[in-house]
């Protein structure tokens, strides 16, 4: 009896258990396929708009000016080349970077780099090519592409022009593998996943917290590092900004300060530091002014320290960078003079970056002219002050951090301070009856001479 009636009983066959499954399956696929070609277009169709209101604005602004609104020119065009974007029988002219300051409200989803580059002289093309998310314009055509492109999946996606249909009203997009793109098409995307040893960029200069209660303060754009010692103050708090230059905190506790009066009171702030940093000085180096220091005058210099000095103690510290300074440019051996005098006068872009060809063969006025390119309006990048390399050299002995590179290199630092009128290089000890003390040495140089391992690490701080 009980036998029959489980015979009879209505239960779910494997057969009905696999069409469910499959069902399912397929169900899934589809809400995963619409919501991540929903994604796509939204970021395609950001794109086009911006075209499009980049498009209306000129064709305004030529009607009236009798010109297009440009600002500087723009040579990094190889990605858009290797796309076959661009068009020989049109694209003739130079490419510039869009003004985008002469163009009245306007309001765009991307071409954020133009915030650095809008800074940029005529003269300074060799250093904005290294940006990418601009928009620019050919001069003859008028067409305007995206230089980033925008990436989905695999394919990157450009503006396209057809050769028969230039300055068309529609934006049609076209990615570098050759495939068109209208915004109701449906393809599935592969989203990429986030550094998950980066922050995210700071949005605005803000302070951070370690998990220590310690802070420091994070220049706009910069990403803070998420490993495990370089994510504390006390060991060094490592940053990086857009160009994935890196910068080392340097902490300068206010405790140091026994004298001074008030926040401007720089000369005793800078005598209160000399005091904390006793053992790290030399009684014949000063961070003075001289002839051919990289600094027009006196007048300049000094104001330059006072913000050095203020930024230490309103922030309670600065940043210098990770590595010393070197050439954008694949590392190797052999680099003579005369080769980097060619890269200083045509691509005098500087980084701060692991395994990079340092530099070297720069004289003091060289150096502080390479570390002004990487300055904001809200930071200065600089040569270090001697006083900053004094309580560099403190920092890395008390907290035995192991962030700062590059001190085993051999490599003599400049620093912006003198003696008799040369500049003054210092460098880690390597000889053990050179001072002892501090483990780390000086040596001076005239200001217009070079030698072959003298190069710069570069300093970060605020200008309010």
């Amino acid at each position: 009896m009980i036998k029959n009636k489980m015979r009879d009983s209505k239960g779910i066959t494997l057969t009905s258990l696999a069409i469910t499954v499959a069902a399912l399956t397929i169900l899934v696929n589809v809400v995963i396929y619409n919501i991540t070609s929903n994604i796509r277009i939204d970021k395609l169709e950001k794109l086009r708009a911006d075209v499009e209101n980049l498009q209306d604005k000129i064709n305004d602004y030529y009607l009236e000016n009798d010109s297009i609104p440009i600002k500087l020119e723009y040579t990094n065009t190889k990605d858009l080349q290797d796309a076959h974007i661009l068009s020989s029988a049109f694209d003739t002219g130079k490419f510039f970077v869009i003004d985008l300051e002469k163009i009245d409200n306007l309001t765009l989803n991307y071409g954020k780099d133009y915030e650095h580059v809008k800074k940029f002289n005529s003269l300074s093309f060799e250093i904005a090519k290294q940006y990418k998310d601009l928009y620019i314009i050919n001069e003859t055509s008028h067409n305007i592409f995206y230089v980033k492109g925008m990436k989905i999946g695999d394919e990157v996606y450009y503006t396209n022009y057809a050769s028969d249909e230039v300055d068309k009203v529609g934006v049609d997009l076209k990615s570098s593998a050759g495939s068109s793109i209208l915004s109701n098409e449906k393809v599935q995307i592969k989203m990429e996943k986030p550094d998950s040893n980066w922050s995210m960029a700071y949005e605005e200069k803000a302070e951070y917290i370690d998990e220590n209660g310690k802070t420091a303060y994070i220049p706009k754009g910069f990403q803070v590092s998420l490993k495990p010692g370089e994510n504390t103050v006390n060991k060094g708090l490592v940053i990086k900004d857009s160009l994935d230059n890196r910068y080392v905190w340097i902490e300068v506790p206010k405790t140091v300060y026994k004298t001074i009066t008030s926040d401007k009171d720089y000369t005793n702030m800078e005598k209160d530091l000399q005091n904390y940093v006793a053992e790290y000085r030399n009684q014949y180096v000063s961070d003075t002014w001289y002839n051919g220091c990289g600094i027009a005058s006196e007048k300049e210099y000094n104001e330059l320290k006072n913000k050095m000095l203020k930024t230490i103690y309103d922030e309670g510290g600065f940043y210098v960078g990770q590595y010393i300074s070197g050439l954008n440019k694949e590392k190797r051996s052999g680099l003579y003079q005369e080769e980097v005098e060619s890269i200083l006068n045509t691509n005098g872009n500087p980084v701060i970056q692991e395994n990079k060809y340092l530099y070297n063969f720069v004289t003091c006025n060289q150096a502080q002219k390479l570390a002004n390119t990487l300055s904001s309006e809200e930071y200065i990048n600089s040569v270090m002050f001697e006083i900053q390399w004094e309580l560099m050299c403190k920092f890395i002995n008390e907290s035995q951090t192991q962030n700062i590179k590059d001190l085993d290199k051999g490599m003599w630092e400049m620093v912006l301070a003198n003696r008799d009128g040369k500049f003054v290089q210092r460098r880690k000890t390597k000889n053990e009856d050179d001072d002892v003390v501090s483990g780390y040495s000086y040596s001076t140089i005239g200001v217009n001479e070079f030698a072959e391992n003298s190069g710069f690490r570069m300093t970060l701080f605020f200008v309010d």
